[in-house]
């Protein structure tokens, strides 16, 4: 058997602060293997993270590793440290930690490598995307020309890059070489025209495109073991299926092994081999993925996966790990399992800390369902525009206005006690349309009204008293918590803004609602930044919940939070539903989750509701292609999942300054509707509308087209075919092409474009679907042209 590529041994990192010391890491041992992606699980402050930092040497002050080993396989690094450092060896291994700080800082990049939770913070804000890229293409040049022991003559390069630039700003911080180099990792990863995007900066990209830039930067020295932390944290469902892919593509071609640490045991099941759990600093179990999927034997490994909406069945009751981590103080520690206080089979013999556990799995109950009736809320048509370049200087310099369409024409019921979902990627005009329906933003247009009244024609009496009938909870519980304010102040904050009941009786309700929501009266006198992410989440819904309001927005409640807290969260809002009879408005982008509450889903589309009707119907069988695509991007959590073939959406949300014409969703859209004369595959199809796009946008970089085909010695059409096509054209086609590559050549755009558009211009393109021309049973619709009978039916229509 081929022995591992790291093998961690009894590690132990400590945080030594004034409270006391940390134990956030406790004897924790595990091995990667060559190629595989080792997969890490665990609640916020299990210890994941700081054990990846660990790994890498990335530990600060206060923290320090205080034992253990951290053994790499390499026969290179061994034969160097046998002469320098023989200490550090162990047979065909090396012990990183037992290496000069110069040494262990020069692995990182072309041996370890690591992709950090938030890219936004990752980034320097104030450099482009390719400088930074470039830049560390540029140490690991540096690095290859110097023995492993002198590298630290590296480390400076970045100290004096920030110098030099202090004294003489200049953006030639790198070379041409390694700004190629930059540009063909940026190309490896999936951006789009890179070499366009290049010399943009972080807060340019999207999520998604963030995402990947911190991929290209973290494989610039092609790493043997890469770590990727929570590499798909609050991305939708489609970009997180893209990042996965391409993660899975690297490993593939690059041979790397991957430690994948995440909360979303979907994602686990998706590209792990192997799997660990960790659980307040220990790892407390490992296996294969069907070991922990299929057979898992540690109370919380079972509490997690019975913390996870199941996909499949939604109805199943979630089982959530109730409790929190404990307090890793090391004077807080007993000698005794860990766990004990949160499980649910715990035993006197938990008191001595047991290495194993045996224990039956439990099963889940079915969901009960609420009661019907009228409808309390009604959206029609509901806008929101914003305006940029529309201000009296832009006027007078006679700028023209832009329209920044974010919520264009939303229109849907929800019925009293009832929950609808309200799903799509990030950017797709979701909270938008929630604050705008509350009245936080003013619209644009349409009308929106709430148990008969008109929301928008109230005035400011009115509204005070629909403030309080309707309330929202917003999506990062710590920001929208006045810090300053202690959690009983907060609580009782609507109370006193509409001047609700004595002193005497604000107190008692808001310790009711502590009680109520699983915190204790105790904790008023404390302070937000006391409280863990899902108890901050509680706090938020005790204050929205002071006025006993009859409906509720309930704003990506659960998504930063871990299965487990998730799982307690939800079952909350569930029995908090039936026993106040609320209505609820929950928007997310976890498809599990909306599956597991909702009783209909909304599916939102650059400002548009594309899909609407029950949850059931919707989920079993969707019928607009952004739906499907969004479903089938939903990890799921079971070992099948590994092997299930997933067709990522490819590409991002359109920009809602210039949304496409047609159908907005024609531009990522698998099921184009070609015009009928043609005899085209769609991938094919697809190719030539995605070149289209890019001359009508003029995002074509027709330079770099004739650089490459002078450096390939072949002629300008060939360098264009072979850079945007990877099928084989013939006949009519093919001349339509060659005449429209010579346009290009010629700098004729325009006619390109004509050429292009008078052969190929879909009906996707030219109509826009409207959601209501296709409603079925249950008043379930979609707006999709592919439900018309036929294309001359859309024409006639239009």
């Amino acid at each position: 058997m081929t022995e591992p590529l790291l093998r961690v041994e009894g590690v132990k990192t400590r945080f030594f602060t004034r409270e006391g010391q940390v134990n956030a890491v406790e004897d924790v041992s595990f091995d990667i293997k060559e190629g595989e992606v080792f997969g890490m699980v665990g609640e916020s402050g299990s210890g994941k993270s700081v054990t990846a930092l660990t790994i890498m040497d990335l530990v600060e002050s206060p923290g320090r590793v205080t034992d253990g080993r951290i053994l790499y396989r390499n026969p290179e690094l061994v034969a160097e440290a046998r002469e320098d450092h023989p200490e550090a060896v162990d047979g065909e291994y090396v012990d990183l930690r037992e290496l000069p700080e110069r040494t262990r800082r020069s692995l990182r990049g072309p041996t370890l490598s690591m992709i950090f939770q938030d890219p936004m913070s990752s980034f320097n804000p104030s450099l482009t995307i390719g400088e930074q890229i470039a830049e560390a293409v540029e140490v690991q040049r540096r690095s290859e020309s110097n023995p492993r022991a002198l590298r630290s003559r590296t480390q400076g390069y970045g100290l004096g890059r920030y110098v030099s630039h202090a004294i003489l700003p200049s953006k030639e911080f790198v070379s041409d070489e390694s700004r190629r180099e930059a540009i063909e990792l940026l190309e490896r990863v999936g951006i789009p025209d890179p070499s366009d995007r290049i010399d943009e900066y972080p807060h340019q990209f999207s999520g998604g495109m963030l995402q990947r830039a911190m991929v290209a930067q973290a494989i610039a020295g092609e790493p043997d073991l890469l770590i990727a932390d929570e590499p798909t944290t609050a991305l939708d469902v489609t970009i997180q299926t893209q990042i996965l892919e391409l993660l899975q593509e690297i490993q593939s071609e690059l041979g790397t092994s991957i430690m994948l640490i995440t909360h979303n045991l979907g994602v686990i099941a998706r590209v792990s081999d192997r799997v660990g759990v960790m659980y307040a600093g220990e790892l407390v179990e490992r296996g294969t993925l069907s070991d922990i999927f299929d057979d898992p034997v540690h109370p919380y490994t079972k509490g997690l996966i019975g913390s996870i909406p199941d996909f499949e069945n939604p109805e199943r009751e979630l089982q959530p790990v109730e409790g929190y981590i404990p307090n890793l103080i090391d004077a807080n520690m007993e000698d005794r399992c860990y766990f004990a206080d949160r499980c649910p089979k715990a035993m006197t013999e938990c008191l001595d800390k047991p290495p194993e556990y045996e224990i039956d799995e439990t099963h889940g109950v079915p969901r009960g369902s609420r009661p019907m009736s009228d409808s309390l809320l009604s959206v029609r048509d509901l806008k929101k525009h914003y305006y940029e370049n529309d201000l009296l200087v832009d006027k007078l310099l006679r700028n023209e206005p832009a329209t920044i369409r974010a919520v264009d024409g939303v229109s849907f019921d929800i019925e009293r006690g009832e929950t609808l979902g309200l799903v799509g990627e990030s950017g797709c005009g979701k909270s938008t349309t929630a604050e705008t329906l509350m009245r936080l933003r003013e619209p644009t247009g349409g009308t929106v009204t709430f148990d008969g009244e008109s929301v928008f024609e109230l005035n400011d009496r009115e509204l005070r008293e629909f403030r309080k009938r309707a309330q929202i909870m917003f999506q990062d519980p710590f920001s929208s918590l006045d810090p300053r304010m202690t959690v009983g102040e907060i609580v009782r904050e609507p109370l006193d803004i509409h001047g609700v009941g004595s002193q005497t009786e604000k107190d008692r309700h808001v310790a009711d609602l502590l009680e109520r929501v699983g915190l204790s009266e105790a904790q008023a006198d404390r302070y937000p930044h006391e409280f863990s992410g899902g108890q901050r989440q509680r706090i938020g819904l005790a204050r929205t919940l002071a006025l006993e309001p009859e409906f509720l927005v309930l704003d990506e409640p659960v998504s930063a939070l871990d299965v487990s807290i998730q799982a307690q969260m939800l079952n909350l809002l569930s029995e908090i539903q039936a026993e106040y009879d609320l209505t609820y408005l929950f928007i997310a982008h976890d498809l599990s989750v909306i599956r597991h509450i909702c009783d209909r889903v909304a599916v939102m589309y650059l400002g548009e509701i594309v899909e609407i009707g029950p949850a059931e119907a919707v989920f079993q069988d969707p019928e607009h292609p952004y739906t499907e695509a969004l479903l089938e991007s939903v990890p799921r959590a079971n070992t099948s999942e590994r092997d299930r073939e997933v067709t990522a959406l490819t590409g991002d949300v359109p920009s809602p300054r210039d949304p496409p014409s047609g159908c907005r969703f024609r531009t990522r859209c698998p099921e184009v509707i070609a015009p009928p004369e043609l005899e085209l595959s769609q991938p094919a199809y697809r190719e030539i509308m995605e070149y289209r796009t890019r001359l009508e946008r003029d995002e074509l970089d027709v330079e770099l087209v004739r650089e490459r085909a002078e450096a390939e010695g072949v002629s300008f059409a060939e360098a264009l075919e072979n850079r945007r096509f990877t099928h084989d054209f013939e006949g009519e086609d093919r001349a339509v092409l060659e005449e429209s590559f010579a346009a290009v050549e010629a700098g004729d755009r325009r006619e390109a474009i004509d050429l292009l558009q008078e052969r190929y211009e879909s009906v996707c393109e030219r109509v826009s679907p409207e959601l209501g021309e296709h409603v079925r049973e249950g008043g379930r619709a979609a707006a999709c042209h592919l439900l018309a009978d036929s294309v001359a039916a859309i024409e006639s229509d239009d």
